[in-house]
């Protein structure tokens, strides 16, 4: 099976993202904000977007936050510098020589948001790492961190004066606070440029109740004027008809098929790729030009390990009141009310809510009202009930 589909749908989007590259070309630089659930397509968007442009004069450099423990702090602006330089090599590491920032070095909020008098962004504080001899002294980290922020903001601006310059940063959701201090900070200094970033974050991070560093970061940026945003939601039928063709080289699939794909996936790109690989491996689909299908009861299929061990992620380390009522709903049904709950569930109303609270915070469910303005409950993906 192809590893990639052909891009289908997207119109919209694209035409947004489109006209948000032009106006950065023509020296109004900006910062895109990339949005949607896990699986949406949201690299292969962006990668798309870009590549339509068609034009050779522009600098597109790519680099991603990681999801480690003890990641060097600013790693996707080292990246990016490390390659304006020209000094990065292949198989050495992104943050190795003189610029790499000291561990001891982090970000602190500060209560004017980022911002000085005057509209000016704020290089933020610098946190102690406390006690004598526990690492760099306060005085140091700031100087270190001073001459990070002008080498990085400097490289950018002088290449952009050349020539269109596109940094894209991807997984938002797992930087650092120094990687988002420096976002906000740079936002505020390409208004002026032909520089763009454009950054894809997991829309389930910034719909958390809590305040996180990332949410902070983009309500400041919001509230500056600084972001543009461009939320990704699943393919319509006939995208993922398309899409499925594509994949499977096949001229045309039959109509049950794409129904239950559709369904079962909820136009998730991610997932109908998956579930195609598995009727693949399972016999059912035999794909190419001349590629044929099997009938078979398509519920009955084996999910596949990677959506599997998708959902089981998102289920590990819910409470055991949560995790009750996520597999009873999943026994009532793909959509489900309060008063059902209610029903069946011991325990306080106001606990069973919290835990509704919880799934939907996860991305395992969604919350929906009727016309009459009833609320109603339904897993997220059908195919995250067939897992529960």
């Amino acid at each position: 099976m192809p590893l990639n589909a052909r891009f289908v749908g997207r119109t919209k989007e694209m035409d947004t993202f489109r006209s948000q590259l032009e106006a950065a070309f023509s020296g109004k630089g900006r910062t895109l904000l990339v949005t949607g659930h896990v699986g949406i397509g949201k690299t292969r968007f962006v990668e798309e977007a870009i590549r339509s442009i068609g034009r050779q004069d522009v600098q597109v450099l790519y680099s991603r936050c990681l999801f480690l423990e003890g990641t060097d702090p600013y790693l996707p602006f080292l990246e990016v510098l490390k390659c304006l330089e020209g000094a990065r090599k292949n198989g050495t590491s992104a943050s190795t020589g003189s610029d790499r920032v000291p561990i001891g070095l982090t970000v602190l909020d500060t209560p004017t948001s980022g911002q000085e008098k005057g509209g000016k962004a704020a290089r933020p504080q610098t946190q102690s790492t406390g006690g004598h001899g526990s690492g760099p002294d306060d005085q140091d980290l700031t100087k270190a961190r001073d001459r990070l922020y002008q080498k990085i903001t400097s490289t950018v601006l002088d290449k952009a004066k050349e020539g269109p310059i596109v940094i894209v940063i991807d997984d938002l959701q797992w930087a650092d606070k120094g990687t988002l201090s420096m976002l906000f900070y740079l936002s505020n200094v390409i208004t002026s440029t032909r520089a763009m970033i454009v950054c894809m974050v997991r829309s389930e991070e910034l719909a958390r109740r809590q305040l996180t560093p990332l949410k902070d970061t983009v309500s400041r940026l919001r509230q500056e004027g600084l972001v543009n945003e461009i939320e990704l939601g699943p393919l319509d039928k006939a995208s993922t008809s398309q899409m499925l063709e594509s994949l499977l080289g096949m001229k045309k699939l039959p109509q049950g098929l794409v129904d239950n794909l559709y369904t079962r996936t909820d136009g998730n790109p991610f997932l109908m790729v998956e579930l195609a690989g598995s009727l693949q491996e399972q016999g059912v689909i035999q794909p190419g030009p001349k590629g044929s299908t099997r009938k078979l009861e398509l519920d009955r299929l084996k999910i596949p390990s990677t959506i599997n061990d998708l959902v089981q992620a998102r289920l590990e380390g819910l409470e055991d009141d949560v995790r009750m009522v996520v597999e009873v709903a999943s026994v009532v049904g793909s959509e489900f009310t309060l008063e059902l709950l209610e029903k069946v569930l011991p325990g306080r109303t106001e606990d069973i809510i919290d835990a509704l609270d919880s799934l939907i915070e996860k991305n395992l469910v969604e919350e929906t009202y009727s016309r009459d303005g009833a609320c109603h409950y339904r897993f997220s993906y059908k195919i995250i009930r067939e897992v529960v």
